[in-house]
């Protein structure tokens, strides 16, 4: 006797399993050819098997025992009995192929159901994600628009405007993918609401960190309505996860059920069957997998993303830089799920890592630990050394294995530590430090929590740098106030001095300014007196260099030169003298128009072009013809004319001289630039001032009385505008001159 059992699968028999069990039914205990077969309960399936003794063992598909008894001894032996046997082989066998095509077609019915039910799960999988991806997407428009109210710089918002278009994607994804859902649909229309509302929010954030700063727009995100706002989407967004879920369990339990059933009828009878289902189930297990490890992921990637707008937040609210640093390290431990976090600041004496806050299980590890930067060290190796040496984060995905972390490894191990990650603390005047993490397991550290955490390092290193202006700033009032408080005192002090000396004063000034409007007219007249003469002097030489009398040997044309050449010389000198005095006496008047800057820049270089050819040195014209300037035309190419010749003059053989044009402000700026001797830094304010020279020419020799510089200068101021010069010994000089673009800007002009 053998016996068989089996667990009941479910689902409902074919027809043919039913006809085949039902005979069994009506009759408890039935002989076949000699067969006793007795059964317990009501079958679905039933599949009898040979065995080696003889006998036959029943197995049925449900929870039931069938006992099969083979016949005594010599009850085959006859012919009637054989006879009997082969009708019972026959219908086992027929009964067999009947149950084996029902299981066929049961199986074949639960795949279908199982396909179907996996394309359901997939579906729901996947308005799962796509929430979490609108989640996502929400806080990244929160995240640009923290980082702009913080900085202002217009490069940070474009992360918002390509989330706020990926927000518009996802809802109409959301909307193809439950169309069939009504409750989920009024629910998207809930969410759109919120959404728009949320979004407007951000908009106006942005608008007023443009039109009112930084303070106003911190004052607006304090406020709170943001936070609301995300709360109400996290809700909304959770209580339409929360009903997928549901929808997601349903289905699960019915694929559930279906791969129940199936399994049981594949194991009864066939090994096509059973290779279908494990197929189906394979699949089924994959796909699982592939979801709980974006699960994983995701709620990875939003611990991250918490840790990112807790510390925003935390950056709004902080006054202190020791509690901003102690408040990053505990919400990236408490809400990153990280074993330990510390920040530590570069001493820039000693180039080690000193550490200025942290948080977690910390355990002693900072204090018996020394981490350097200098790269020929071990303790220079590690991720901290490595992110502020190179400015850029590092990882350590091991550090039981990773040879980097060897000077650190058994501290780190001891205290659970098996990942790390560093990232550089930059400022503008460089990195100052780093901000460390430290994970209980290996490969903690993936690419997008790398990224979130470089963020909040670089939320942290912006709020760092605005401290240190603010400490700066206090430190200044202190300073203006304690310089104050002395200049009151020494006011105090010398009121009555200057009391007694105004008086005094003011008749010496009364005695210069006289004595100053004689020097003034003397030289005016004496200069005017002075060029009479020289007039006929280079008249007359002029008329000699022609010859018209008759030809002059070399000794004479050469005599002739020298006067033509002392004579100009002196001229011009005299004008410059002329020039100084009627600017001086208050007698220079200016006749105002708009003109082509580049017409005037021409005609100024046809004069100079040939001076600049005999020292083989090019000059370059960059003045747009568009150019326009409002000028007294006659003192504009005076003002060129100096600056110009002066650069002429201080360019060595085969140099370069040019001149530019280009607004700046509501101006128009002038440069005349050359590649000559340069003046030294400390010459840069006295070269403006009367008769003051600061050094040879190219040639070697001083030419002139120092009065071109001052004269430019004085033309300059004339008209509104004011000089500039950059130079450097050996390197150039740069002249910039800046006159306004309308009449009515000359009175406010510096």
């Amino acid at each position: 006797m053998s016996r068989g059992t089996a667990g009941r699968n479910g689902t409902s028999a074919t027809a043919a399993m039913c006809r085949a069990i039902n005979e069994l039914r009506r009759k408890p205990k039935a002989r076949h050819g000699g067969l006793t077969i007795r059964w317990r309960c009501l079958p679905e399936v039933l599949l009898l098997v040979p065995a080696t003794d003889g006998s036959y063992s029943g197995r049925v598909e449900s929870r039931a025992t069938i006992l099969i008894e083979p016949p005594m001894p010599g009850v085959f032996n006859d012919p009637a009995t054989t006879g009997r046997q082969d009708v019972l082989t026959k219908a086992a066998f027929g009964l067999a192929l009947l149950i084996l095509a029902g299981i066929c077609v049961e199986s074949y019915r639960s795949t279908e159901g199982l396909i179907a039910h996996g394309r359901q799960v997939s579906r729901t999988y996947e308005v799962i994600d796509t929430l979490d991806g609108l989640q996502t997407d929400l806080l990244e428009c929160e995240s640009a628009a923290r980082a702009y109210v913080l900085s202002g710089e217009e490069s940070v918002l474009q992360p918002f405007y390509e989330a706020s278009e990926q927000v518009d994607r996802t809802l109409e994804r959301l909307e193809k993918l439950t169309a069939d859902s009504p409750a989920q649909g009024q629910a998207i229309m809930a969410l759109k609401a919120l959404i728009a509302e949320k979004m407007d929010w951000h908009e106006e954030i942005i608008r007023v960190r443009r039109t009112e700063g930084h303070e106003a727009a911190s004052r607006l995100f304090l406020t709170g309505r943001g936070v609301r706002l995300m709360d109400k989407l996290r809700d909304l967004i959770e209580q339409m996860k929360a009903t997928e879920a549901r929808l997601l369990e349903q289905r699960s339990e019915a694929a559930r059920a279906d791969a129940t059933a199936s399994t049981f009828t594949i194991l009864g009878g066939s090994l096509l069957s059973v290779a279908i289902l494990l197929g189906v189930y394979y699949n089924l297990r994959r796909q699982i997998a592939r979801r709980k490890d974006s699960e994983t992921r995701l709620l990875h990637a939003n611990r991250m993303y918490a840790v990112l707008t807790r510390v925003s937040d935390a950056i709004l609210r902080a006054r202190d830089r020791e509690a901003l640093l102690h408040e990053v390290c505990r919400i990236t431990v408490e809400s990153g799920l990280f074993r330990m976090a510390w920040i530590g600041m570069l001493n820039q004496t000693t180039r080690v890592v000193e550490p200025a806050a942290n948080w977690g299980a910390e355990d002693g590890y900072l204090s018996n630990v020394r981490i350097s930067v200098a790269e020929d060290r071990p303790e220079g190796w590690g991720p901290t050394g490595a992110a502020v040496r190179e400015g850029k984060p590092s990882v350590c995905a091991d550090i039981r294995t990773d040879p980097r972390m060897l000077p650190w490894r058994e501290e780190a191990v001891e205290r659970g530590y098996l990942s790390s990650a560093a990232f550089p603390i930059r400022l503008k005047r460089g990195v100052i430090g780093a901000f460390m993490a430290y994970a209980g397991r290996p490969d903690f550290f993936d690419e997008e929590g790398v990224r979130l955490l470089e963020g909040v390092t670089s939320e942290l290193a912006v709020a760092l740098e605005s401290m240190e202006q603010e400490e700066e700033r206090r430190r200044a009032e202190e300073e203006v106030r304690t310089l104050n408080q002395e200049l009151e005192q020494r006011i105090e002090t010398r009121t009555e001095e200057l009391t007694a000396s105004y008086r005094e004063l003011e008749l010496r000034n009364q005695e210069v300014e006289r004595a100053n409007r004689m020097k003034t007219e003397f030289l005016a007249r004496m200069s005017h007196e002075l060029r009479t003469p020289m007039n006929a002097i280079i008249g007359f030489s002029d008329l000699l260099s022609e010859e018209s009398e008759g030809p002059l040997n070399e000794t004479y044309k050469r005599f002739v030169h020298h006067i033509q050449a002392g004579g100009r010389h002196l001229l011009r000198l005299i004008n410059d003298v002329l020039d100084i005095s009627r600017i001086e006496a208050g007698r220079t008047e200016l006749l105002r128009e708009r003109f082509s800057a580049a017409d005037a820049v021409m005609e100024v270089l046809s004069v100079i072009s040939p001076l600049a050819e005999v020292k083989k040195i090019r000059i370059e014209s960059r003045v747009e013809r568009e150019a326009q300037v409002y000028a007294d035309r006659t003192r504009f190419k005076q003002i060129l004319y100096n600056l110009l010749s002066n650069a002429v003059k201080f360019t060595p053989e085969g140099g370069t001289v040019w001149i530019a044009a280009g607004p700046e402000g509501e101006c128009v700026s002038f440069t005349v630039g050359d590649t000559g001797l340069g003046i030294p830094p400390e010459e840069h304010a006295a070269i403006f001032e009367e008769f003051h020279q600061v050094g040879t020419t190219s040639d070697g020799v001083k030419e002139g009385t120092g009065l071109g510089l001052a004269i430019t200068r004085k033309l300059v101021e004339l008209h509104g505008g004011a000089i500039r010069v950059e130079s450097e010994l050996g390197k150039g000089s740069r002249f910039t001159f800046v006159l306004p673009l309308e009449a009515h800007e000359v009175k406010g002009a510096a």
